[in-house]
């Protein structure tokens, strides 16, 4: 005796990988939200093939032409674990790692800058902070500034503060690193750009024209605690109170 449910559910299986489980026709979704009769995986399946049928119904009564059977289950297959992958896509292990100084190549200094700014009394202060390839401590200076208008000119301003003290203490091969990857990513476009900061960029890429090798890279802030809390200290009569 031919069951039309036994093929359609042995078809199903050599598609997905999914047995059918037994549902009740009044119970099943709750029945597999609780995950009562199979995984959270199997499961997932098996909802985007209800809704799948529920679509190819609802093309049937608009004179649509129905999608063939195999095809709609390949289309579940493929529909569920693709989301069921990005859900629960595996996290990278480093990811969440801190990362910390480390020392630039033999004969360069290394120039962490920071900026921090107050939005309510539109000052701000700048800090740089400079060590050798032995991570041994060069020079650091912090300075206040009167005037600003965001966060982004006070980090811009730093890294030019940071190439002034650079010049002064001799540096020949210098690095100069930031925590702020919008400027960052702005100097990497100088050339093309018209940003609020573009006009110091160009003064720090000027001034970069003094030392035999220059770099001007991203740093994560773990990487820039010194120059970090420089900026917090420096102030005219109190710290900013809002840290860039």
């Amino acid at each position: 005796m031919y069951d039309g449910k036994k093929v359609l559910g042995a078809q199903a299986y050599d598609i997905t990988g999914v047995k059918l489980p037994k549902l009740h026709e009044l119970t099943w979704a709750t029945d597999l939200l609780d995950v009562m009769c199979c995984s959270k995986k199997e499961a997932a399946v098996v909802i985007c093939g209800m809704w799948s049928l529920w679509m190819m119904r609802n093309d049937r009564r608009h004179n649509k032409d129905p999608i063939p059977f195999k095809q709609a289950l390949e289309w579940v297959r493929d529909t569920a674990y693709d989301l069921w992958h990005i859900i629960h896509k595996k996290k990278d292990p480093g990811k969440n790692m801190e990362l910390h100084w480390h020392r630039p190549l033999d004969q360069w200094h290394k120039c962490h800058t920071d900026g921090a700014f107050s939005a309510t009394t539109k000052c701000g202060a700048t800090a740089a902070v400079i060590r050798d390839h032995d991570g041994k401590f060069v020079a650091a200076e912090a300075t206040w500034h009167e005037k600003g208008s965001d966060p982004l000119l006070m980090e811009a301003i730093a890294c030019r503060d940071g190439i002034w003290l650079a010049q002064r203490v001799h540096s020949w091969k210098i690095c100069l690193e930031t925590d702020c990857q919008e400027l960052s990513n702005l100097w990497a476009t100088i050339d093309v750009q018209r940003s609020a900061v573009n006009l110091i960029l160009r003064d720090i890429k000027d001034l970069s024209r003094s030392f035999d090798e220059f770099k001007f890279v991203f740093a994560p802030r773990s990487c820039n605690k010194v120059a970090h809390q420089c900026a917090r200290q420096v102030s005219k009569n109190t710290t900013p109170d809002g840290v860039a």
